[in-house]
């Protein structure tokens, strides 16, 4: 369990995921929000990237509760402009067995072959790689170290793409596939600016 408050001024999180399977068991993130005065201008909202459906934006509403896949669920924190508070949880698996991914079979397209469970944490991490840079930039005042983390950021990307090119080939998809299967997903709106957002 973590308490988490934020004094306002335009906090924010960038994208991650809560968990991953070759790391720990956890399979649920719970949050329950305790803000009991929190308006729309405030901003705060949980921004949820579920791959492959269209991004989902919750406000942080006093005795809110949002559960998701601790794994699976990429997902960020907007700049807020109010204290924030939130309860958050984590549920494990009862065997740590039951944390790696499922056997299923092949599927018959790219993006159904990028959907596995065994994919779907890279390919997410791909198809939202311009907007998690984004995040990050929001999340840190410029410095060395934020530069450090979006360079991390798009070895990671680089590193990726290739991983999921040779998994789709392997499938027996060519090179464009992967593209084809990111420009199919509904994306964010384009974001013509990048924010950091100083404290007041």
């Amino acid at each position: 369990m973590k308490i988490q408050l934020n004094a306002g001024d335009g906090a924010c999180f960038p994208y991650h995921f809560d968990s991953d399977r070759a790391v720990d068991s956890r399979i649920v993130t719970a949050i329950l929000y305790l803000n009991p005065d929190w308006r729309p201008l405030h901003g705060g909202e949980l921004q949820l990237l579920p791959c492959p459906l269209a991004p989902v934006e919750l406000e942080p509403l006093f005795d809110r509760l949002v559960l998701f896949s601790s794994v699976d669920m990429l997902h960020r924190v907007q700049p807020s402009w109010a204290t924030r508070l939130s309860l958050t949880l984590w549920f494990y698996s009862a065997d740590s067995a039951d944390a790696s991914a499922p056997r299923i079979e092949p599927e018959v397209d790219a993006l159904g072959v990028l959907l596995r469970p065994d994919l779907r944490h890279l390919f997410a991490r791909y198809a939202y790689s311009r907007e998690w840079a984004v995040s990050i930039e929001q999340s840190h005042e410029p410095s060395p170290e934020r530069q450090h983390a979006l360079d991390t950021q798009k070895h990671d990307v680089d590193r990726i793409e290739v991983a999921l090119q040779k998994k789709l080939a392997a499938a027996g998809f060519d090179a464009d596939a992967l593209l084809d299967a990111k420009r199919s997903l509904p994306l964010l709106p384009e974001q013509s600016t990048v924010r950091y957002f100083q404290g007041r």
